[in-house]
């Protein structure tokens, strides 16, 4: 694990589903994944939000 945090494109359909995928890998490697299910739940929504209601510019 490199610890970093990297931009995914939440403009994209599949914007929820690459996050989730992230998530549960990232969670798991920190010994987390008992709590995996309820973030990926809200990682999911907030991403689903951003990409539904975003104007898709980029935040610098």
């Amino acid at each position: 694990m490199d610890g970093g945090v990297r931009a995914l494109n939440v403009a994209s359909s599949a914007a929820a589903g690459e996050v989730r995928s992230e998530v549960k890998l990232r969670l798991a490697e920190l010994g987390l994944s008992g709590i995996s299910d309820d973030v990926v739940l809200i990682i999911s929504e907030l991403v689903t939000n951003a990409t539904q209601y975003g104007s898709g510019r980029e935040i610098p």
